[in-house]
């Protein structure tokens, strides 16, 4: 009578597979004396056959406030215009708000639990695996352009931030990344880039840009101790 009704049979479940001996936990919702449900982290350890109790034990601690606070915080990243995607320690994806959905095709409900989809086999532009461990050694990662991909196979560039997300005690157990859109401003730049280094008419290259690799070139010759020859 003390569990909510909507979490007997979760709670029951549990208690059925500590009878095998290991420590279970489980979070849950508790009735309190005044009418009101109380959320709870519920430990169960099997002491049945511990002479001194004979029991199963259950140890509950009051996470009410941090459950609410989870809730506020789930409201506020369905509703941002950033796409962010939370990931579990292990790489797969715990949370895909609306704005992903919309920026790369897939619904949350496809890739909840699943390695991210988004991420190109063929990236070269970053090391998932390097940028997750740098995150949750406690760097903050902010502004890093990546190739990311979507559902129709267009590859867009992104403007990727991330950040460990922690349990109560302080222990990093996750990432938290928004991405930002930036395949526009991507493409200006390079066109702006050819034209810096391009004839408007012509579009062969113009002088800008023979100085440039010509610098380029001297500069590679002087640390190679290398000679430098121009054909025209």
């Amino acid at each position: 009578r003390l569990i909510h009704p909507d979490d007997r049979d979760d709670v029951e479940a549990r208690i059925d597979e500590s009878h095998s001996g290991a420590i279970t936990d489980i979070e849950c919702r508790w009735l309190h004396a005044d009418g009101s449900s109380r959320m709870g982290h519920t430990t169960i350890r099997n002491l049945l056959h511990d002479d001194r109790v004979e029991a199963l034990v259950l140890t509950t601690r009051d996470t009410t406030k941090r459950y609410e606070l989870e809730e506020e915080l789930r409201a506020v990243v369905e509703t941002s215009p950033l796409a962010i995607v939370e990931l579990e320690i292990d790489g797969n994806v715990r949370r895909w708000n609306g704005a992903a959905e919309r920026l790369y095709g897939w619904t949350s409900s496809e890739v909840i639990g699943e390695t991210p989809p988004h991420i190109p086999d063929d990236a070269a532009d970053d090391n998932l695996a390097e940028l997750r461990e740098r995150v949750l050694n406690g760097d903050v990662i902010t502004g890093l352009q990546v190739t990311r991909r979507t559902r129709d196979g267009e590859d867009l560039q992104v403007l990727l931030s991330m950040v460990a997300r922690h349990d109560g005690a302080g222990n990093p157990v996750g990432l938290i990344s928004f991405h930002v859109d930036a395949t526009e401003r991507h493409k200006l730049e390079e066109r702006l880039r050819h034209q810096a280094f391009h004839d408007s008419l012509t579009g062969l290259a113009n002088r800008e840009l023979f100085t440039n690799r010509v610098e380029l070139a001297l500069a590679q010759a002087s640390r190679r101790g290398l000679p430098v020859a121009a054909l025209f």
